[in-house]
Parts: C-alpha cells; sequence; structure tokens
C-alpha cells in the first residue's frame, strides 16, 4: 500500500503492469466522483493490452463515494485498500 497511499501509484501505472501480469487489474478503488471517461478509458487500455497479450485479463475497479487520492477505505475481508488516482 506504501506507493500508492503516497501518491506515487496511479491508475496508468497499474494499467502499464498489467502487461506483465496475468490478473490484470483486480480491486482497484478509485473516487466515485471520477468521471465515465476515466472508467472508459481504463476498459479500453485494457482490452488493447488483452489483445496483445492474446488472452483475456480482468478489471475489477471499485468507485468509493466521498474519498480522495492517497486515502484508503476498509473492503471488509479485503482489508484496508488505498484509493488511487488516475
Amino acid at each position: 500500500m506504501g506507493r500508492a497511499s503516497e501518491g506515487r501509484l496511479r491508475l496508468r501505472d497499474i494499467i502499464a503492469l498489467s502487461t506483465v501480469c496475468v490478473a490484470g487489474v483486480d480491486m482497484v478503488v478509485i473516487p466515485a466522483e471520477y468521471s465515465f471517461k476515466h472508467i472508459e478509458g481504463l476498459l479500453k487500455d485494457a482490452f488493447e493490452i488483452a489483445k496483445f497479450k492474446g488472452k483475456v485479463i480482468g478489471v475489477r475497479v471499485i468507485p468509493y463515494h466521498s474519498v480522495k487520492p492517497g486515502e484508503s477505505v476498509d473492503l471488509g475481508l479485503f482489508g484496508r485498500v488505498p484509493v488511487i488516482p488516475p
């Protein structure tokens, strides 16, 4: 959670890292106030990465109300998760 909590890890960084991981983008919390364009861009990038890799990747983004990047939220059994900026 370190780099994400410090604001040094952004959603676009996680997308870039998904090119070398198996699962894709999983359990990323973003402020619900972000526009649909942010999520649409994420899905388009993930689709292009999946085409490039020739395999399916997962995307689970959790819009969360009244939070700011750098804060963290408690997702119950998943623990505390940092809120990521785009």
